[in-house]
């Protein structure tokens, strides 16, 4: 009787802690992935002062999604995968279709879904417009405008944000 009244007792405590628990778990991912978005914008930071462009990033054009210029950065393949996926990045190395690199394969596309998929889980607009034609005109003080092509979000243009 007495083991019966214990274990009542530890499922109606356990009953009670499980919530709590998944309250917490859920919250660690969110703190796992703010970190992870984190250490890709600061490596973002590192990559635009070695960059002779000043850019933010090492994409060639809006259909390149690769963030393996990246990885030397980081050094590692956790902070490419949302903490609330199964994604994972493999250590197959190819060339980026784009740019000829080599870097890791998983590193050049999007995950298929939130399940055991490779590839990324996040990804990095480099160009100001998406959805939009690959150049803009920019104002030229007082001398009329410019047309630019493929501009890209640098230091130099995200400090000049309004």
């Amino acid at each position: 009787m007495e083991l019966m009244v214990v274990v009542g007792v530890v499922g109606v405590l356990a009953a009670m802690l499980l919530p709590a628990m998944a309250s917490t778990r859920g919250k660690a991912r969110k703190i796992q992935c703010i970190g992870n978005l984190r250490q890709m914008g600061q490596a973002s930071l590192v990559y635009a002062v070695d960059d002779a462009r000043r850019s933010l990033s090492g994409r060639t054009e809006a259909a390149d999604v690769s963030m393996g210029y990246l990885h030397p950065l980081i050094r590692a393949t956790r902070p490419f995968v949302c903490p609330a996926t199964r994604n994972s990045i493999s250590t197959r190395s190819g060339p980026n279709p784009f740019t000829g690199m080599m870097e890791l394969v998983d590193l050049q596309g999007l995950a298929s879904g939130r399940e055991a998929t490779h590839g990324l889980s996040y990804l990095s607009h480099a160009f100001i417009g998406h959805w939009t034609p690959y150049w803009t005109e920019v104002p030229q003080g007082g001398a009329g405008t410019r047309i630019l092509p493929y501009l890209r979000k640098t230091t130099d243009l995200v400090v000049s944000y309004q």
